[in-house]
């Protein structure tokens, strides 16, 4: 198991001291299980963030995955199931943090309206959650919710 902690972690712990842990390593933990502990770890950080987001009333449907990552079928099944929600993939384009601050910034620059502006993008697939492996995950992220507390105080 893999908390992603390299820099700290702001949601929801907000501790700027945590660091990343590799947690059950054994004479068998190759790069194969390493790397399904890194994107399983990332994935449950991301539900964390969800959680979060639900504990203030928000209640969504669906996500837009993107970037280098959001290339990888296993990790875009991999959130849908974790999180329980679809997964919807962008047709084309690029977009990402530095794009949205870029279209917020001309928003407020030039006094736009930013319904005209900030438009969905065309979705070219989505991805439903495997219902027959969230019960596995849903044990699992309980596990890593353990994680942080252990290791806090160290």
């Amino acid at each position: 198991m893999f908390l992603p902690y390299l820099s700290g972690e702001r949601t929801p712990h907000n501790d700027a001291n945590i660091r990343g842990v590799f947690m059950g390593l054994n004479n068998y933990s190759d790069k194969a299980s390493l790397t399904q502990a890194i994107m399983e770890g990332v994935t449950f950080a991301l539900r964390d963030n969800l959680e979060a987001l639900k504990a203030t009333g928000a209640d969504l449907n669906s996500l837009i995955i993107l970037g280098g990552g959001s290339k990888s079928i296993y990790w875009q099944k991999l959130i849908a199931t974790v999180l329980n929600i679809s997964v919807d993939i962008p047709k084309e384009g690029d977009f990402g943090a530095a794009f949205g601050a870029a279209r917020l910034g001309m928003i407020a620059a030039n006094n736009l309206d930013a319904s005209l502006i900030c438009k969905a993008p065309i979705i070219a697939n989505r991805i439903h959650p495997q219902k027959e492996f969230q019960n596995s995950f849903e044990e699992a992220y309980g596990k890593y919710k353990k994680l942080y507390p252990a290791i806090s105080n160290i």
